[in-house]
């Protein structure tokens, strides 16, 4: 039997006018996916996922992220995505991304 936990993400969506992205997850189970800064600089957000599909993040800056992106135009932060399946394993993965606000 094999443990169900696996997740791939997908392309990162920038929204410039915002400074907002949305990060694509797709899972192969049910279960919790979350998604946090390294460090700082993100808005925590967490999912209840229920069976395999695709599942949309939002990522917003937040701390002082934000106030350098109004400055700078441009701030680079890294996620971490959780999936913690309803079977109890757990997998996190990096990824590094570049808000922009124009």
């Amino acid at each position: 039997m094999r443990a169900h936990g696996r997740r791939v993400l997908g392309k990162t969506s920038l929204n410039r006018s915002r400074g907002t992205a949305r990060l694509t997850a797709k899972v192969d189970g049910s279960g919790e996916l979350k998604l946090r800064a390294k460090g700082h600089g993100i808005k925590r957000v967490s999912r209840d996922v229920h069976g395999p599909k695709k599942v949309t993040l939002k990522v917003e800056p937040r701390g002082r992220k934000e106030p350098m992106l109004g400055q700078r135009g441009r701030v680079k932060v890294e996620a971490l995505v959780k999936f913690k399946s309803s079977n109890g394993a757990s997998t996190t993965k990096h990824h590094k991304l570049a808000l922009v606000r124009h």
